[in-house]
């Protein structure tokens, strides 16, 4: 393997040499001066149509025209602004193409590769001209182009962190900051070659593309902007974090891993959020004169700690709403704080099962509260909300499916600004997802009272909440699994499991359906799609892996006395797979068979999903919040 790889080395070398040779005979390379802060520009692989690179001082703006067939496959075609460089740095850029493009598959975006040659080994971070933007990677010379999807279409702002081997993407709209969504696995030795590309994806046209606010930061990006954990599952909401140092296992007797516990003010399954120095986690309490807590609404506190440390900042008491609860079967704080809150680093936004939804900003002053009429919930207020550009969203899938809807409103004032009716829709308690397909967003949306229906699961446009695509299924606790282009989903009551591909429109349910499985037992937590597998934990701590194309089962193991099968798994660059609580935990190893790397026991079991930021997971259970992270 390292003959192959110091055989492609060299081949770039000399590739880089030739390149410079007829620079020399022809044109030389504009000066660093013409070019900012590139030492040259190149046409990349057979080009017909020469492109050229500019820089502009006063604007502190690049503009890249390129052609070639494309940037993909086992070699490239484009044109390559490029700067050498060594060891962890991050580049970020604003990405905006000039006018309508003839392919929808034109890219541009920030590249590293190991050199000039068409076939090298690169990572970079491409956006399409039809908004479609994603990690793209090459991990090895002539090897065939792989690539990691943003949820995130037609960013304003692109990051691609270098931190060793790998490389992450981050992504941003206008105004808003960045996050993660992806990282790959590359080899590249020192020097590279990192810069900007444009290629058209057709031979005979040239397109161009304008950089603007461009940085070049050695070292690794600074905590606290890529490194957030906003919402329910994570930046993406499907459970994937960057964070490549997590702990795989903590706590026991000597506390092993555990870098603080701060006291709850009240119980709740809410999963805790991070932005920055900041956890938010919302919890209800009943004081100790409550003698019969059917006929009291409980205190709605949403609280701040310090990441750092665990101290408490402050603790917000947010009027309850009109909905007096008496099925308390969901579990501690009677269900009334089982939603998770988000936050956009600005304000952040909670809803509790009395039917209220309120916004508090980062000093905990509420900001706007709304109460959630008509609520004919099943049980609770169990979905949580999620924020869609201007908007923060709630499904609203009731017992009453006449009264089902999805509401967004303007996360600044808290009014509506747009509803979309799912009359006939019964209960769910899931969360909304948003995907990528296509370069165009969707959100996903489930619910069916736990029975099989023809539109259990719905793809909505979540600007508008106009309906895409549906299709036949079962849904209620579970939220969507998202892996190639494929959505896998169950209700987590028990029943069968479903796998359809998400790029359809209408009722897809006999054209797009892949695999099913005939039953899934019990389980409150959410799938999670890892590699090319399905992972889902269900009753009697059963974790059961299918082959993501096929639905064929590839095991189905006991994970012996894990505390809950209601908090959702999390998954890492590495491919560890995290089924984190306060209580009896486990670490697995995505793969064909069983491989448990640790476990772990906090001693303070509760159903919340944990939190991943800096290095560190933050798990709620059900008397302390906890932090844990490597400690050697």
């Amino acid at each position: 393997m390292r003959l192959v790889q110091h055989v492609a080395l060299i081949a770039c070398i000399l590739g880089a040499m030739l390149i410079a040779a007829s620079l020399t005979e022809g044109e030389s390379p504009p000066p660093a001066a013409a070019l900012g802060d590139f030492q040259g520009s190149a046409d990349v692989g057979k080009v017909d149509l020469k492109g050229a690179a500019a820089f502009d001082p006063a604007a502190r703006q690049y503009r890249i025209t390129g052609s070639g067939e494309n940037i993909w496959g086992t070699a490239d075609a484009f044109h390559f602004a490029w700067r050498k460089a060594a060891g962890d740095f991050v580049v970020t850029a604003d990405v905006q193409w000039v006018g309508e493009g003839t392919n929808k598959h034109r890219k541009a975006g920030w590249m590293v590769r190991q050199c000039l040659e068409a076939d090298a080994p690169y990572a970079d971070v491409m956006v399409h001209g039809d908004g479609l933007t994603s990690l793209q990677y090459r991990p090895a010379a002539g090897q065939p182009t792989l690539e990691v999807k943003s949820p995130i279409s037609a960013p304003a702002t692109v990051q691609l962190e270098r931190r060793g081997n790998v490389f992450t993407l981050s992504v941003a709209r206008k105004g808003e900051v960045l996050q993660p969504v992806g990282s790959a696995t590359v080899a590249l030795a020192d020097p590279v070659y990192a810069g900007l590309a444009v290629g058209s994806h057709d031979v005979t046209v040239a397109e161009t593309a304008v950089f603007s606010g461009m940085t070049f930061q050695a070292g690794p990006a600074a905590p606290g902007r890529e490194e957030n954990w906003p919402r329910f599952r994570g930046p993406t909401g499907l459970g994937y974090t960057v964070e490549k140092d997590l702990p795989v296992s903590w706590g026991g007797p000597e506390g092993k891993n555990v870098l603080w516990k701060s006291p709850l003010k009240g119980e709740g399954h809410a999963s805790p959020v991070v932005w920055g120095d900041a956890v938010f986690i919302a919890t209800v309490f009943w004081p100790a004169t409550v003698t019969n807590r059917e006929e009291t609404i409980p205190e709605h506190h949403i609280t701040c700690y310090q990441a750092s440390d665990g101290k408490m900042l402050w603790d917000t008491l947010v009027p309850p709403g009109p909905w007096r609860r008496t099925d308390f079967r969901s579990g501690p704080g009677g269900g009334y704080a089982a939603a998770t809150p988000v936050t956009d680093g600005k304000l952040v936004y909670c809803a509790f099962g009395s039917a209220v939804l309120a916004a508090v900003d980062l000093q905990g002053k509420i900001v706007w509260r709304n109460e959630l009429v008509p609520f004919t919930f099943d049980v609770t207020v169990g979905s949580s909300p999620i924020l869609y550009e201007d908007t923060v969203i709630l499904f609203c899938a009731m017992a009453k499916p006449a009264d089902s809807t999805v509401i967004a409103f303007d996360k600044a004032t808290g009014k509506v600004k747009w509803q979309h009716p799912l009359a006939g829709m019964a209960f769910g308690h899931s969360t909304p997802v948003v995907i990528q397909v296509g370069g165009k967003p969707q959100m996903l949306v489930l619910a069916s009272g736990a029975k099989e229906s023809g539109d259990a699961l719905q793809s909505l446009d979540p600007a508008t909440g106009e309906r895409l695509w549906w299709c036949r299924g079962s849904g209620d606790v579970a939220s969507p699994a998202f892996g190639g282009g494929l959505v896998y989903f169950d209700s987590g009551r028990g029943g069968p499991g479903f796998c359809v591909d998400a790029g359809g429109s209408g009722d897809v349910s006999a054209t797009h359906m892949k695999w099913t499985v005939n039953m899934v037992p019990e389980g409150l937590s959410s799938p999670i799609i890892v590699g090319k597998h399905v992972y889902r934990l269900h009753s009697q701590g059963t974790l059961k892996c299918w082959d993501l194309a096929t639905g064929n089962l590839v095991y189905s193991e006991r994970l012996q006395g894990i505390s809950t099968v209601w908090a959702s798994p999390i998954a890492d660059p590495a491919g560890r797979i995290f089924f984190a609580n306060g209580g009896k935990s486990y670490v697995i190893q995505a793969g064909p068979e069983l491989r448990v790397l640790a476990t772990s026991d906090l001693g303070d079991g509760n159903h919340p999903s944990p939190a991943a930021a800096r290095g560190r997971m933050f798990i709620a259970g059900l008397k302390n919040l906890w932090c844990v992270g490597n400690t050697k």
